[in-house]
């Protein structure tokens, strides 16, 4: 690959990267998200927790695993379908791991 083609790969990849972020909608941090939604109790950084809200300051809260709508009202002390956001199950590790074969007797590159 010449440098001139490199350039134009490197200027192409920059320029999607800018579009990207200025397209992509960023969720609150894990601290805004706790101060934020600290009346919904147990939910706040349950995986199943979905917000929404309106311009009009209408607030929509569900939780996806139970399939029921959430008040601030009354906040959730315990639940059996609580999963942490951001927590990866054992399986879903398992899968994304690597397993190096690290013997003298194989070849460089990837395994099959």
């Amino acid at each position: 690959m010449s440098k001139e083609n490199a350039r134009e790969k490197a200027a192409m990849k920059d320029n999607i990267y800018r579009a990207g972020e200025k397209y992509a909608s960023k969720g609150p941090s894990n601290d805004e998200r706790r101060s934020r939604f600290a009346k919904y109790g147990l939910c706040r950084d349950c995986e199943n927790f979905s917000f929404a809200s309106s311009e009009f300051d209408i607030r929509f809260c569900r939780c996806t695993a139970l399939r029921l709508f959430l008040s601030g009202n009354e906040p959730i002390t315990e639940c059996t379908s609580y999963w942490q956001r951001g927590s990866m199950s054992l399986y879903d590790m398992m899968s994304q791991a690597i397993i190096l074969d690290l013997s003298e007797n194989a070849p460089p590159g990837f395994i099959k």
